[in-house]
């Protein structure tokens, strides 16, 4: 930091460095994540009880293995996979109950 002082005003100029960051954000490996939120199981839900899949996907994150780290799935995506399942779930009632009784 350099401070220039002069009769009117006085100048104090700050010099960062960009190429290191301040934090750097470390990611999570995939195996400390519990089993529970990882894409494996939301797509194994998705086809055993997709009750549990929509509440997994709308209560918090969900992550996927890249190279070894887990990669979080942004809002949309979980948003986009509890809607899948809930229409998928509506349309599989909705045959259920359309059957004529036998």
């Amino acid at each position: 930091m350099t401070t220039h002082t002069d009769s009117s005003r006085t100048t104090t100029t700050i010099s960062t460095s960009t190429s290191t960051p301040l934090v750097e954000q470390q990611r999570p490996t995939y195996d400390s994540i519990p089993f529970f939120r990882k894409r494996w199981l939301i797509t194994v839900l998705f086809f055993v009880f997709i009750p549990a899949m929509i509440v997994l996907c709308l209560t918090g994150p969900v992550y996927q293995n890249n190279k070894g780290t887990a990669t979080e799935w942004t809002s949309a995506q979980r948003y986009q996979a509890a809607i899948g399942g809930a229409v998928f779930m509506a349309i599989g009632l909705a045959r259920l109950f359309a059957m004529p009784a036998s």
